[in-house]
Parts: structure tokens; sequence; C-alpha cells
């Protein structure tokens, strides 16, 4: 009993230490990098300054985006599910009908970047347990990670051979998908046509695999990349078909 006292004390004491230290977990790769964002002053988060008067005037939070000065205890949940919105409009601009801007995004990517993190530090430390909110924050993740790791590997698959031509078209397929939801990371069925769309990028899907199996000599490297893409895609088409109603199936 006392060696297991023993050790629950110093792992209680370990995970304090783990809290303080100035580094944070990169929301895309996973990695532990330097923290970046201070902490919160709660004075300032709560201040009942008149929006009107200020104009979204913000307060600091290190280097990353700035958070509303006027947010006080009544809004404070409305505002941050705004906030998520409006960054998640931002990336959506980059998403258009038939292709993703990966080189516009490119020259934005750092910014948008911080600006997620620094958003990302606000709300873990307000709204943790908050559900809803955390879900629309896992969702403005999911969309940066996409669109960032696109443009990447859009910008290194540039060969016209037809297996890399497959591979581009899938990566922008998933990204095109995104569209499909809404800001809370929930299929959009409000959506003109979002049946039609999810059965036309289903058949499309069929047809690259059939496609992919009379591949010959492919690369390893593109060959694992082209089945990681197909496994994301077809995840989120089944996701997504779930959310029709059968009458429209």
């Amino acid at each position: 009993m006392k060696l297991f006292f023993f050790f629950f004390v110093n792992l209680v004491f370990l995970l304090l230490v783990v809290a303080e230290l100035p580094y944070v977990r990169d929301f895309c790769t996973g990695f532990v990098l330097p923290r970046v964002v201070t902490n919160l002053n709660k004075r300032e988060i709560y201040s009942e300054t008149d929006p009107k008067q200020e104009d979204f005037a913000s307060v600091t939070t290190g280097r990353e985006w700035p958070i509303p000065r006027y947010l006080s205890r009544h809004n404070i949940t409305l505002e941050a599910e705004q906030l998520l919105e409006l960054l998640a409009q931002q990336l959506a601009t980059f998403v258009h009908e038939f292709d993703f801007d990966a080189a516009q995004f490119e020259t934005q990517a750092l910014i948008l970047r911080r600006k997620v993190a620094g958003l990302t530090s606000w709300v873990e430390v307000m709204f943790l347990k908050n559900r809803q909110i955390m879900a629309r924050l896992e969702f403005l993740h999911r969309m940066f990670c996409t669109l960032n790791s696109a443009a990447a590997y859009l910008r290194y698959f540039t060969s016209e051979r037809t297996e890399q031509q497959l591979l581009r078209s899938l990566i922008q397929l998933n990204v095109r998908l995104l569209s499909l939801y809404n800001f809370r990371g929930e299929p959009d069925l409000l959506i003109p046509k979002f049946a039609e769309y999810v059965t036309t990028f289903s058949r499309r899907l069929d047809i690259w695999d059939d496609m992919n199996d009379k591949l010959q000599a492919v690369p390893v490297s593109v060959r694992i990349m082209v089945k990681a893409q197909f496994d994301d895609s077809r995840a989120s088409l089944q996701h997504l078909a779930s959310y029709i109603p059968k009458e429209l199936n």
C-alpha cells in the first residue's frame, strides 16, 4: 500500500510539473513544441468593455491570434463559437467548387496556423468540458490540417504520370469533402443536392479505385499515399452517406 501511495503521489507531481512546462502538442503532427501562447488574463476576458466603443479591440495571447477584450461571462460561449466559425470560414475560402487553391493557402498558412494555435490555447483553457465548443475546435483542426497537408502534397507530387494524377485528384476530393460539413463538424444536410454530391463522389471514387487496380510499376511511396487518400475519402463518404434520409437513398 505504501508503495502504491508513493507511485501515486509521484505521478500526480509529474502531471503537475508537465502541465507547467512551456510546451504544447501540435494539433496537426502530434509533436510536442515550445508553447508560444501565454496564459490568458481572466480579468481581460471578463471585462465589460462596450464592443461598440472598442470595435473588437483585443488583448494579446502571446504571438498568436488576439482574443476580443470585451468578452463577458454572459456572452463568452457565443463569442467562442463565433471566433471558431470566423476562422473556419477563412479556411473555407480556399476550397472552391472544383479545386483547392493550394498556392494561395500556402502564402497564408503560417499566419493561419498561428491563429488556430492561439484560439486553441484559449478555448482549451476556457471550454475543455464544453462538448459543442470542443467539437467545433476539433473540426477547425481537421480543416487546417487537411488543407496544410494537401498543399504540401500537391506541391511535391507534380508528375504527369497516371498514378500521380490520380493521387492529386484524391487529395482534391478529400479537401472538397470538407465543404459538405458545417462548422460544427456535422454533415450539412442543408446544402442543396447534398445527397447527390455524396452519391456522385462515391461513384467517382469507385471509378478511380478500378483505375488504381490496373496501374503497374507504381513507386511504393506513391502507392502508400494513394491508399491513405482512398481510405480517408471512403471513410468521409460513408460518414456523410449515413446522414442521408433513407427515402433519398
